[in-house]
């Protein structure tokens, strides 16, 4: 809320809100609360970006982290209200999926297509974010979809090719690196001489990526 915080400096002894224990976007506060020298009164944990959306905009919680589509719809609503704080060169992944081991070695077959198909989407979008809004219209997806939602598709895949959400080789060795750094200093994965290739497999998406022109 923009008539409580103005800065993360503004954020020390105060409250705050996060998707849940061991989350993104607990590690996200945790490393601002590292980086800027502060530390918080209480951390709630709120699942549901939409969730602490309405949250937001009823006043029942005053600062929190939302996903972009969520970010948006409450600067949209209340452009007053709200600001969005600085997260610096964060790195880590914005979007990931995630499968144990034994899944992915016992679908192979079915993993690499998968992950070629994952590679094309995100190509198709980085080189023209309005191909989401022709693709949705020729598969007759999400038919029931609110008009107010609708017109949000467009911004989020715009400001998320912007942001580099969507990588053209699917996440690699250099995400993964990011990734572990990210988590590695916000607290979240303790150890040392710690290696990306110990927590992320990349095998099957390299296997993608051969057959991907």
């Amino acid at each position: 809320a923009k008539e409580s915080y103005k800065s993360w400096k503004d954020l020390d002894g105060q409250e705050i809100a996060v998707q849940g224990r061991g989350s993104g976007t607990e590690a996200i506060m945790i490393l601002a609360a590292k980086q800027h020298g502060i530390k918080y009164k209480n951390v709630s944990y709120v699942p549901g970006s939409q969730v602490r959306r309405l949250a937001l905009l009823k006043g029942n919680i005053k600062a929190t982290i939302l996903d972009a589509s969520n970010k948006n719809m409450v600067l949209k609503e209340a452009p007053d209200r709200f600001i969005v704080l600085p997260l610096g060169d964060v790195k880590a992944s914005d979007e990931a999926l995630f499968a144990t081991r034994e899944f992915l070695d016992k679908n192979q077959a079915a993993i690499r297509i998968f992950l070629e198909e994952l590679v094309k989407v995100n190509r198709a979008i980085n080189a023209n974010p309005k191909w989401v809004l022709d693709e949705r219209k020729k598969l007759g997806l999400l038919k029931d979809l609110p008009a107010k939602m609708e017109d949000e598709i467009l911004p989020f895949f715009q400001e998320a090719v912007q942001n580099g959400v969507f990588p053209n080789d699917g996440g690699l060795a250099n995400a993964a690196k990011n990734d572990l750094e990210f988590y590695s200093l916000s607290g979240a994965i303790k150890g040392e001489n710690l290696k990306a290739e110990d927590f992320w497999h990349l095998a099957p998406l390299k296997a993608a990526l051969a057959n991907v022109k």
